[in-house]
């Protein structure tokens, strides 16, 4: 099934929203509406979220792309979901997941290159890069995105207490790093 493309166009409308005819693809023009306020709204944080997960050399743009096809794909269930976003948001680090995965097999057989944005000193990204991937996950579903701790827990298949304990561990990691920048 081919998809419509969503692209970015500050000239057109006040979304700045160019889509192609979803209708072609079995959505009515009240499901169309709703999906491009959905990419609207939530494209920004979703390419920034994914810019702090994916390892260097990964667009967060793509990975955003492909959360948001298949979010497509599911709109019509989706729609009606309590929390749209932290289904995208948790279909996206699945994909930044994966990602991360394939890299450090390929970290393994092939040496770093040259300095990336993962590199740079002294900004937040580095920061949340310094946590493990479980607290810098834990820490964007809830301070990020705003999810409950209770959908933190859902969203990474574990329970609320184990949340608590990576984000008790993450803000440690995050006080011990920023104490060592001031020494």
């Amino acid at each position: 099934m081919d998809l419509p493309n969503i692209v970015l166009d500050p000239q057109l409308d006040g979304t700045g929203v160019r889509t192609q005819a979803f209708l072609g693809w079995g959505m009515d023009k009240e499901s169309e509406e709703e999906f491009v306020a959905f990419y609207v709204a939530h494209s920004p944080r979703l390419v920034a979220a994914l810019a702090l997960v994916l390892p260097s050399g990964e667009e967060p743009e793509d990975v955003a792309q492909e959360a948001f096809t298949r979010a497509f794909e599911h709109w019509g269930r989706l729609r009606d979901h309590p929390r749209p976003d932290g289904w995208l948001f948790l279909t996206a680090y699945r994909l930044a997941t994966s990602l991360r995965r394939r890299a450090a097999t390929r970290m393994k057989t092939n040496p770093p290159g040259l300095a990336s944005r993962d590199q740079l000193e002294g900004s937040l990204v580095d920061v949340l890069r310094g946590l493990k991937p479980r607290q810098r996950a834990a820490v964007l579903l809830r301070y990020h995105y705003g999810l409950s701790t209770r959908e933190t827990a859902d969203a990474l298949r574990c329970r609320e207490g184990t949340v608590k304990s990576l984000l008790a561990r993450a803000r440690e990691t995050l006080a011990s790093s920023n104490a060592a920048e001031g020494e």
